[in-house]
């Protein structure tokens, strides 16, 4: 946070944050001032700076650098603290999230490849949770004192970590048999779990009918979690027969469902006009409006005429 000078009488002019991140006191060649805890509207003058006087105390440099600080010259604003990591001075999520993630100036790639891969938003926030060890595996439930047993509840391993859920599990192998992982990814089984996850995401492979591999990875990977909740909140305690059908199938219907096709639909013209009913029955027409006020109209036909009754009202 740094100040936004406004009348510039609650700012100390040396020890606050406000030319720039650092305060006057810190920059290089300062020496102790006469006047330490001074405002800096007491180093103006006829609402402007008092140049003479920053001249005695100050590098040409710094002077100039203050002269073209944009400050409330001759206003009542009051000086406030802003955001200094913003180009507007406002805080937002944005940054923050930013600033959690942050290593070393830069992100880490993974959020960026997840983000892009064509899947439902819930299994990326799933993974986006597995990637940091986050998935309510027994092993996590252990260090939240959620339980007091740490082991695989399927075949009790002893610690269920994200590692052994997805890839070490004995269920995860037969899901990983059936599904039959792209033989150039082979030699990331024995990684760690990053390297797992970042060598599959970003793998150009193809699965079944061109379908892209780090897709089927992660609804892969979803299915496994489902299959392993099932076992243990259900009576199912087996795998279906044919995991990869299941798989396959509820790929291709998010594929079918929310991916645009490529290409331009040609345009269809389509004939909208009041039909009769059927002999013997009415039709209910109903519509609302608003101009000053909301009302709403509704109006009855049959099939021997087109108006019987009708109504409007105010609501």
């Amino acid at each position: 946070m740094i100040w936004r000078i406004g009348k510039g009488d609650t700012v100390q002019f040396w020890n606050d944050r406000w030319i720039s991140d650092i305060p006057l006191i810190q920059y290089e060649g300062i020496v102790r001032p006469a006047q330490p805890d001074c405002t800096v509207s007491e180093l103006m003058k006829d609402d402007w700076w008092d140049v003479d006087k920053l001249r005695t105390m100050l590098s040409e440099d710094l002077v100039q650098k203050i002269v073209s600080y944009p400050i409330g010259f001759g206003t009542n604003l009051r000086d406030v603290h802003i955001w200094d990591s913003t180009s507007n001075g406002v805080f937002t999520v944005k940054f923050a999230y930013d600033l959690l993630f942050r290593d070393d100036g830069r992100s880490d790639p993974f959020w960026d490849v997840l983000w892009k891969i064509k899947v439902p938003p819930k299994l990326k926030v799933f993974f986006w949770l597995a990637y940091q060890d986050k998935v309510l595996t027994n092993e996590q439930r252990t260090k939240r004192n959620l339980t007091t047993d740490p082991s695989c509840s399927l075949y009790g391993w002893h610690s269920e970590s994200v590692l052994h859920l997805f890839r070490e599990c004995s269920n995860a192998k037969k899901v990983w048999d059936a599904v039959c992982t792209p033989r150039q990814l082979s030699n990331l089984s024995t990684t760690n779990m990053q390297i797992w996850f970042m060598g599959n995401l970003c793998s150009k492979a193809t699965w079944g009918a061109g379908l892209p591999w780090p897709s089927v990875f992660l609804f892969t990977c979803w299915f496994i979690w489902k299959w392993r909740n099932h076992y243990i909140f259900t009576d199912k305690k087996e795998l279906p027969p044919y995991p990869q059908r299941i798989i396959l199938h509820a790929i291709n219907d998010w594929v079918d469902s929310f991916i645009a096709p490529s290409g331009k639909k040609p345009k269809v013209l389509i004939s909208l006009a009041w039909e009769l009913p059927t002999i013997g029955l009415f039709k209910l027409n109903i519509d609302g409006s608003r101009k000053t006020l909301f009302g709403a109209a509704g109006e009855v036909g049959s099939s021997l005429t087109l108006w019987e009754t009708g109504r409007v009202v105010s609501l």
